[in-house]
């Protein structure tokens, strides 16, 4: 299959923001939705849009079959735009307003406690998701390349991620490619590549 990886754009909002949701289903419904598949992917829509922050296009590729999505990864390391912390949490108080805010944040603090966060050598893979219908044909290889790409670009020595540990498939994708267990905080095993 001919798979190209480009810059997402906000013209991917329908596709890509349901690889987001594919990408961690569990903790985007528990933190934005509360429980609400509906009003967790109404967020992502929103949050998508806006392009900056987290949940942003701007800081996503998409891996194209034909220009049409079908996969997708994000990245975080040291050198992200001094506002990407503001337009996420904009993003947030814009969609929930500020009390409903507030429950949000405390969800997420309970996951965010449990990840990784990149050192200046590292860059963090994150949202990695492939529609399934192009599963086990190489897309994700693909991001995870990109990814290893942005990583080299930026001088950052090794890759690193969390995936849930009930996750088996995707524990063993990742070993596949060359990653080794770090460690456990549930509900994350987390993950690195030496590059």
């Amino acid at each position: 299959m001919n798979i190209t990886i480009r810059h997402a754009s906000p013209a991917d909002v329908t596709v890509a923001t349901e690889l987001l949701y594919y990408a961690g289903e569990n903790l985007l419904c528990s933190i934005f939705g509360n429980g609400d598949k509906a009003r967790a992917r109404d967020f992502l829509v929103s949050a998508w849009l806006k392009e900056g922050g987290q949940y942003g296009s701007d800081n996503h590729w998409v891996a194209c079959k034909s220009n049409q999505p079908i996969g997708i990864v994000t990245c975080w390391h040291d050198e992200l735009p001094e506002d990407f912390d503001h337009k996420t949490l904009a993003c947030i108080t814009e969609y929930f307003g500020v009390t409903e805010s507030l429950n949000v944040i405390a969800r997420s603090q309970q996951f965010a406690e449990s990840l990784q966060s990149p050192d200046k050598n590292q860059l963090g893979v994150g949202h990695v998701a492939v529609h399934p219908e192009y599963r086990r044909a190489g897309v994700a290889t693909a991001l995870l390349q990109e990814m290893e790409k942005q990583a080299i670009k930026r001088a950052k020595h090794t890759l690193i991620l969390d995936v849930e540990t009930h996750n088996e498939a995707a524990i063993a994708f990742y070993i596949r490619q060359g990653f080794k267990e770090k460690s456990v905080e549930p509900p994350f095993l987390h993950m690195y590549k030496t590059l």
